[in-house]
């Protein structure tokens, strides 16, 4: 069963490289844009429409790969107080209540608007590009799914943890 869990924790961190090179390529655009615009005053049309999809790929790759290091923000003033089985106990709660609701709707409804991207044949018709719109949209489920896979990861360590099976701690404040 780890095993299964080493894989997701490793797609995790693939998608936090992918999301870091997305960043990378989008600071190289934008920097590319400012020179163009300001020294030579020739201000290109498609830098813009290129860093939002590149803000899509980074924000949906990188929340897996924050969850996988634990850090998301979280309002820890209480928690923090209390024993650390009780802060495990609390945190496996909270993402059960992760999976459950948010998450696994964000990925099926993410997947809806992606297969409905492919059938339609939709495009950006505001961009320049003309892009088709499941270019983009394929990473909301493929985001999510991460996201929920870790959360599953994360439940596992803090299950195995509380039984005494783990010996890293299963809360931050561990």
């Amino acid at each position: 069963m780890g095993r299964i869990f080493f894989w997701i924790d490793q797609a995790c961190r693939g998608g936090g490289i992918a999301a870091a090179l997305a960043l990378f390529v989008m600071s190289l655009i934008t920097f590319y844009e400012v020179l163009m615009r300001y020294v030579f005053n020739r201000p290109t049309i498609w830098v813009h429409e290129v860093g939002g999809y590149l803000l899509v790929v980074i924000g949906m790759l990188a929340a897996a790969y924050t969850l996988l290091h634990e850090r998301h923000v979280r309002v820890d003033l209480i928690l923090l107080r209390l024993p650390l089985r009780v802060q495990a106990w609390l945190t496996l709660i909270t993402y059960t209540l992760a999976l459950a609701f948010f998450f696994s709707f964000l990925t099926y409804y993410g997947w809806n608007m992606l297969l409905e991207a492919v059938r339609t044949g939709s495009k950006n018709m505001f961009g320049i590009l003309e892009t088709p719109y499941w270019l983009t949209y394929w990473m909301v489920p493929l985001g999510a799914l991460l996201v929920c896979l870790q959360l599953l990861s994360r439940m596992y360590h803090t299950i195995l943890w509380l039984r005494g099976e783990d010996e890293r701690p299963a809360v931050e404040g561990g």
